[in-house]
């Protein structure tokens, strides 16, 4: 791991930002066996039944955590560094900021082997911008966007999404 750009933690990272630190981050901190537990495998595979968009049921997981107070919007205290948060922690703490909740629920994705971004950029309510993070792929419906601090979910990325990058966690290659 590259010390310049991030101070390493077993659970978290604090990161200056850099587009490198942020990639270094994704690959390190999305793990899908830690959000295992709340995947509901499909009985059978000859079974026929209807199973929403796994997209849509992340949305909804986030949903309920987030308005049940199970998990909420923390932001990162103030300073230079940002900390980006893998998801044990996340839930430990029952919350985080834009990041972590991406990252948790990126790694509800990848836990059931299905590509997901963590998709940085800037966010604008209407009369200020931020800088953010949300989650984004496609599945069997198309291009989805969700929301992961309030996990509402779109089919069009909202206007007031301006991405500057994406970055898709490399599974088969872990970052130590």
């Amino acid at each position: 791991m590259n010390f310049k750009y991030i101070i390493p933690s077993n659970n978290y990272l604090k990161i200056n930002g850099s587009e490198k630190s942020q990639a270094i981050a994704v690959q390190y901190l999305v793990r899908p066996n830690e959000v295992d537990q709340f995947i509901t495998r499909t009985p059978s595979p000859f079974v026929p039944q209807y199973t929403r968009p796994f997209a849509e049921q992340v949305a909804e997981w986030l949903r309920s955590r987030l308005s049940s107070g199970k998990l909420s919007y923390e932001p990162d205290p103030n300073g230079p560094l940002d900390y980006w948060s893998a998801p044990s922690h996340t839930l430990a703490w029952s919350g985080g900021d834009c990041e972590d909740l991406t990252i948790l629920g990126v790694s509800l994705f990848a836990a059931v082997g299905m590509a997901a971004q963590v998709t940085v950029g800037t966010y604008w309510n209407g009369s200020s911008s931020g800088g953010h993070a949300w989650i984004e792929g496609l599945d069997k419906r198309g291009f989805f966007l969700i929301e992961a601090t309030t996990g509402d979910m779109y089919r069009r990325r909202p206007g007031n999404y301006l991405v500057t990058r994406w970055i898709t966690p490399d599974l088969g290659r872990r970052v130590a």
